[in-house]
């Protein structure tokens, strides 16, 4: 194989792989792969190049290369209308109905999330410079903040009732009246 095709064909597969090749240029590189003796370090991209090549074939060199692959025996096999358009729509098809399944998984998680603050948070409202909004997106914050400020002051009242039972405790423990007198008002 003639060393000067060998390094274009090298240069032509880098620029292949930058996006940098023109229709012409990646023909060639089709025609190329297509051959049984490739260099070895070439190897790994020929069917790669050889399923490019599949996509861009014109009905003729469908038939002509359904003829020279051994176990055919000359039948062409059966064409599939593969041009540019139709990768094109297809791929377009796909990112759509990807798009679409994103879409829908949203607005499904929405839904539920909505569901979930309706009925937890059902007949709730607000009334804010004297306009009442029972929009539960809006008042959801707020009424989790009362709540978190409404559990903080029964854990304040729960401490502060621990501490009033053990002052309790050791009053109770004092004999002597005058005595536990003097310390409750020195606790107070």
């Amino acid at each position: 194989m003639n060393a000067k095709l060998e390094t274009e064909i090298r240069e032509l597969t880098d620029r292949f792989f930058k996006g940098m090749t023109t229709l012409e240029e990646e023909r060639q590189l089709y025609d190329f792969f297509r051959q049984k003796d490739i260099p070895q370090d070439l190897e790994p991209y020929k069917d790669m190049f050889l399923d490019f090549s599949a996509l861009t074939l014109s009905e003729r060199e469908t038939g002509l290369l359904a003829s020279d692959t051994p176990g055919t025996s000359g039948q062409a096999r059966p064409e599939k209308p593969q041009n540019a358009r139709c990768i094109a729509l297809k791929y377009s098809l796909e990112a759509a109905a990807t798009i679409l399944l994103a879409a829908l998984i949203g607005w499904g998680t929405h839904t539920r999330q909505e569901r979930k603050l309706a009925a937890r948070y059902e007949g709730s409202y607000m009334i804010v410079n004297g306009v009442r909004t029972d929009k539960l997106t809006r008042i959801r914050p707020e009424i989790e903040r009362t709540l978190a400020e409404a559990e903080r002051i029964e854990q304040n009242l729960s401490a502060e009732k621990l501490i009033q039972a053990a002052e309790a405790d050791i009053l109770n423990v004092i004999e002597d009246e005058k005595e536990r007198e003097r310390i409750r008002q020195l606790m107070e």
